[in-house]
């Protein structure tokens, strides 16, 4: 493996960087920073972990980094989370996934043509910081905005799409970053990350999550599938349930009980793929078991992205017109299939399978939304019109922004 340049950085703040309570404006130029123009408060790492605050930059104590605030009520959502790539590759599973740590590296591939994993050559080149635009159209992400690295211009300038963008670039071609466990772990994925922060009454509670995929390796991967892993919170740990709403392809996790003045639902949802476009429906939505699912081997996790047990088994909480989405009953109204047991639970929302062959570039746009109620079933209910809202303005408005 070739590295030009490898340079390990440690979180920094500079002089205009986060304010005191380590809430992200527009100038914080570190690994991890907060993106929060509407309602959510999300941390961005430049390794592709989503909601994870890793080095405590709002002092709390802790390294949750998903939050709802409403007013004057901050709701804790996510714990962690990131992006989950796998593709068959030499005849078994490779598997590269951001969660805790993160198994993807900051910065490009630099190869201009596919070459042979081996061959491969990385660099983190300036590229060791989340950079976040906004409307004041001035900072220090503004003005050394990397646009030689691929970050979207307009007519030269930052191309900012909503209220708050957050970009990125990662890859996974750097085989100390992955787990030992795993014997052929890289498959040569670069990925352009941006973060969408739209403001206005059907968005301020969504953020939108985009990546540009590339497969810079000379392998052609027929059978690829892209996911979300998240360690949600939503209220008691312990309490937790999921539901696959299969009208809306939206993997949602609820409260088990009420929750004082904070019942709040979190959904995720894909909104775009390449080749299937605004029509792309999940591959899988799951539980992802504590402690057993982390500590399966690419082959396991590889199982689980396509919507199977990770032993390669057909789940068994689901139905048989949906066999890979668990639970997908509807908590409202008490019907079908429903989760019952409340736990500390993680899960995985997937699409695929997709073919990125070598040189090919694939784009993907997943969402994140939440809605408060006021008891746990009254947020689900609100989720979904948020949904439904959303969905309507991703494809009249938000989808050409996008060029897509």
């Amino acid at each position: 493996m070739k590295k030009s340049l490898l340079i390990y950085v440690m979180a920094f703040m500079t002089q205009m960087g986060c304010n005191d309570n380590g809430s992200k404006k527009e100038e914080c130029g570190a690994t991890t920073c907060f993106t929060e123009a509407n309602n959510w408060k999300m941390a961005v790492s430049t390794d592709g972990r989503l909601g994870y605050d890793q080095f405590d930059l709002d002092n709390n104590a802790d390294d949750h980094g998903g939050f709802l605030n409403i007013g004057s009520i901050s709701r804790e959502i996510l714990i962690g989370g990131g992006i989950v790539i796998g593709a068959t590759k030499s005849g078994g599973a490779s598997v590269s996934m951001a969660a805790y740590t993160s198994e993807f590296s900051q910065g490009r591939i630099l190869n201009s043509t596919p070459a042979s994993i081996d061959n491969l050559n990385f660099s983190d080149d300036s590229l060791s910081k989340v950079f976040i635009i906004n409307q004041t159209h001035s900072g220090f992400s503004w003005d050394n905005w990397p646009d030689w690295a691929g970050a979207p211009t307009v007519d030269g300038n930052p191309q900012l799409i909503s209220s708050e963008d957050s970009w990125v670039v990662f890859h996974d071609a750097d085989s100390v970053a992955h787990r030992d466990i795993d014997a052929n772990p890289v498959l040569g994925i670069e990925v352009k990350q941006s973060t969408y922060a739209f403001t206005g009454t059907t968005v301020d509670n969504v953020l939108l999550v985009r990546w540009r995929v590339t497969n810079k390796s000379n392998i052609d991967y027929p059978d690829m599938y892209v996911g979300l892993w998240i360690d949600p919170d939503m209220g008691d740990v312990n309490d937790d349930l999921l539901a696959s709403d299969t009208t809306r392809n939206m993997l949602v996790v609820y409260n088990g009980q009420d929750w004082s003045s904070k019942n709040t639902a979190v959904g995720w949802m894909p909104l775009y793929a390449s080749g299937e476009g605004s029509s792309v429906k999940p591959a899988a939505m799951i539980k992802y078991l504590k402690n057993i699912d982390e500590a399966r081997a690419d082959n396991g996790q590889f199982n689980l992205l396509k919507g199977l047990n990770g032993d390669g088994s057909a789940r068994t909480n689901v139905a048989s017109n949906h066999p890979t989405y668990d639970y997908p009953g509807d908590p409202v109204t008490g019907t079908g299939i429903l989760d019952t047991t409340g736990l500390d639970i993680r899960v995985l929302l997937s699409v695929g399978p997709v073919s990125l062959n070598a040189g090919q570039t694939k784009e993907f746009v997943f969402a994140v939304l939440a809605s408060p109620g006021s008891d746990r079933l009254d947020a689900i209910i609100n989720l979904r019109t948020t949904a439904d809202g959303l969905r309507q303005l991703f494809i009249s408005s938000i989808q050409p922004q996008l060029g897509l």
